[in-house]
């Protein structure tokens, strides 16, 4: 079995050691917010310890906080891992966040790390009105044209998985059929799909939900974020990921909720 990079097919045996949901480049302009006016001065310049505690109240009112387009420190954080033996990075930057397959390709030739690139969409918020309009068979097209032919932004590079598909919650009708278009993209390709899901435990289980009934093979689909979305009382049947490291240190998760029936 191969893999598609963005410097093409690899054999599965020679990916190596893999970090399953990363981000290279991706940019959130979208989501800022401004600061209080009595904390305002707090976001001026750099971040550091000054000013650290405030851009973790309010993370989205830093300008520096959701811009993550420094490619020199992307190139950095790569070469790092390939010389902790990291072997491949599936990228999960899909549309409406910036995704660079040009600094893909660049970083992955310079550090000799495998980069599978993702297609589909991010949340609505981070799309404009003219997307949010987009049909389903349009959603279908451009996927299953950029797992199999090429990428819109780059014809020469193929993508290797769907997603990140993100939702907010409640699940706005847009993404709603970013859904219904990813499970029928799956059905027909049988390709790895990779869900963010909002940040409500209910919001999973909602998307598996509609995934499933569109037709989507749960075997074949994985939930991030799980750290902040998990519910505990309930069953799901698919991969389960807990990956932002800052939840890590804070809180020691019930290891008898992530049972071999859950499939995480």
């Amino acid at each position: 079995m191969s893999v598609n990079t963005v410097l093409g097919e690899v054999k599965a045996q020679d990916l190596g050691i893999t970090l399953t949901h990363e981000h290279i480049s991706l940019r959130f302009e979208e989501f800022y917010k401004s600061p209080p006016p009595i904390l305002r001065k707090k976001f001026d310049g750099g971040v550091g310890l000054h000013n650290l505690a405030y851009i973790r109240q309010y993370p989205y009112s830093s300008k520096l906080n959701i811009d993550f387009t420094d490619s020199d420190a992307a190139l950095d954080g790569v070469k790092l891992f390939s010389e902790a033996g990291g072997g491949t990075i599936v990228e999960c930057t899909s549309w409406g966040i910036s995704r660079n397959l040009g600094l893909m390709k660049n970083i992955s030739k310079a550090t000799g790390v495998h980069i599978v690139a993702g297609t589909g969409h991010y949340v609505s918020a981070a799309h404009s009105p003219e997307t949010l309009k987009m049909p389903l068979e349009e959603m279908v097209k451009l996927m299953t044209t950029e797992l199999t032919e090429g990428c819109i932004d780059d014809p020469g590079v193929k993508c290797g998985v769907i997603g990140e598909v993100g939702s907010s919650w409640p699940i706005h009708d847009f993404e709603r059929r970013c859904i219904v278009a990813t499970a029928m993209t799956q059905s027909d390709l049988k390709c790895p799909v990779t869900f963010h899901p909002g940040r409500n435990r209910e919001a999973p289980y909602e998307i598996i939900r509609i995934y499933s009934e569109a037709g989507g093979d749960l075997k074949k689909a994985v939930m991030g974020h799980l750290d902040r979305a998990y519910n505990y009382n309930k069953r799901y049947g698919f991969r389960c990921h807990t990956h932002i490291f800052k939840e890590e240190t804070e809180k020691v998760l019930d290891e008898r909720s992530f049972s071999t029936n859950h499939d995480s």
